[in-house]
């Protein structure tokens, strides 16, 4: 086991470390509430927009959403690649911004381009991670890293958790998927803006 970090960045001030996991508590709530929503919301969109495209039955059904996240998944690996080259908040930064740009269509689409737009979108969402794991690691003290990620862990999936709620309340309100669609892009839109916020940082040689 390593005793020190592979590649050594000088330290990250106290002001700057206040700053990043401040602004990284924010744009977690919202990438958390999008990720709870679109995961809980996928299986009945699908069945209710890809009539045409498949079988609207729960295997077909099931089988179009493990598709949409195991090809996000991997797709973490690309993600993984850009926070290492090029600098984190950029990375992060236009991570939301295709959200937003995924989110609003997918209000309007249905049958094949919607699963397209699905794989984007969730693809999208996860790619944020590996450039949001990165800040944690580059700003958070070096003795409070698992605190830090412990924290992490309780706003995304803690907090978030409310997500699934928002779903079905917009849902049982509007009878579909439009409205949270436009929200959940929204969300998005305010996380790029307020990850502005983070340090300018250079990129990764």
């Amino acid at each position: 086991e390593s005793k020190g970090d592979m590649r050594a960045d000088p330290p990250a001030s106290r002001s700057d470390t206040i700053r990043v996991m401040g602004v990284l508590a924010l744009t977690m709530i919202c990438n958390g509430l999008i990720y709870q929503a679109t995961q809980a919301g996928l299986p009945k969109l699908f069945s209710i927009r890809v009539t045409d495209f498949a079988d609207p039955g729960a295997f077909a059904i099931s089988a179009l959403v493990a598709i949409v996240y195991a090809v996000a998944g991997v797709m973490q690996i690309f993600a993984g690649w850009l926070a290492d080259r090029f600098p984190l908040k950029t990375v992060y930064q236009l991570s939301f911004v295709c959200q937003a740009l995924l989110l609003f269509p997918a209000a309007y689409f249905s049958g094949a381009p919607m699963v397209i737009i699905g794989i984007l979108m969730v693809t999208a969402n996860s790619g944020t991670l590996p450039a949001e794991n990165c800040l944690v690691a580059r700003y958070a003290p070096p003795n409070r890293r698992g605190l830090a990620y412990g924290l992490k862990f309780v706003i995304a999936l803690g907090l978030s958790g409310f997500g699934v709620k928002l779903e079905g309340m917009i849902f049982d309100a509007t009878g579909g998927f439009f409205w949270l669609f436009v929200l959940l892009s929204a969300l998005a839109a305010a996380a790029s803006a307020i990850a502005f916020f983070l340090p300018d940082d250079r990129a990764v040689s």
